[in-house]
């Protein structure tokens, strides 16, 4: 069997019983080196090797996390419907290169296609994406206007006590909270850095006053936890991908695969959402 195929039904298995998914990717990545031929402390190596790429990764999703807690202080996602928050999380992450996209786009899809040898210099993610990214647009109208059309009412106190979050807000509050996330967009622009760009927008709530100085350690070590477990998973997958490029077969079952598909490139989309 091929390794990188048995490395990932092994991890995929794992984590379907309820094994940590870390852990999961440890030991498939150990599992696909092994049934490769490679000898346990070369693929320990390549493990640790890899490691290293999934660090910005990481620590760019544990700024992005305190950011986040600072924006529900705000109260901006309390002022928001349930569909459009979803919106707002799932379709930019798709299709816009900002945010939690441009780590998910840019240090992730596309530096690892660039890393195997494929040039994407030419690649459009935005053009790619559009089809995709309209589908949920087509979803939230008819979230919006027809399946959630009707009045709702929520008790504030079961979410405030479940959340522990503030949920009273203000225009200034609102108004602060749309000029922070537009700050950390125009820094990761500007400088190419998530990380800066979300310290930069958690920096102005503190100014602001929206996040009081006294309790920013804590929100902010708050938020840092949130997300810190995402942040070691990309570590161990970053690790897992390094083994399995060191296998040196993932170049058979890419031709292995083509072989089956052909130019049939609606099959190929299909199988690649059912992996």
């Amino acid at each position: 069997m091929n390794a990188v195929v048995a490395a990932v039904a092994i991890m995929l298995v794992l984590s379907l019983c309820r094994i940590h998914v870390v852990v999961a990717l440890i030991i498939g990545a150990v599992s696909g080196g092994l049934i490769a031929g490679m000898s346990l402390e070369a693929t320990i190596e390549a493990f640790n090797n890899g490691l290293g790429g999934g660090a910005t990764v990481a620590l760019s999703y544990a700024t992005l996390g305190a950011f986040a807690v600072a924006i529900g202080k705000s109260g901006l996602a309390h002022a928001l419907v349930a569909c459009v928050l979803t919106f707002g999380l799932i379709t930019p992450y798709m299709v816009l290169p900002v945010g939690f996209g441009g780590i998910y786009l840019n240090e992730i899809l596309i530096a690892k296609i660039n890393a195997n040898g494929v040039d994407a210099s030419g690649l459009s993610v935005m053009k790619a994406m559009a089809l995709p990214a309209l589908g949920m647009l087509f979803g939230l109208l008819i979230a919006v206007f027809f399946s959630y059309r009707g009045g709702r009412s929520y008790n504030l106190e079961t979410i405030t006590q479940a959340e522990r979050v503030d949920t009273s807000y203000s225009p200034r509050t609102l108004i602060m909270a749309l000029a922070a996330i537009v700050t950390a967009f125009v820094v990761q622009l500007w400088l190419g850095s998530m990380i800066l760009g979300a310290l930069a927008g958690f920096v102005l709530f503190n100014l602001s006053g929206v996040v009081r100085w006294k309790e920013a350690d804590d929100l902010f070590t708050e938020g840092m936890k949130m997300l810190a477990m995402i942040g070691f998973i990309m570590i161990a997958a970053s690790g897992f991908a390094e083994v399995m490029r060191e296998t040196g077969e993932i170049a058979s079952l890419v031709d292995s695969s083509v072989g089956v598909i052909g130019e049939n490139k609606a099959m190929a989309a299909l199988l690649m959402l059912v992996v």
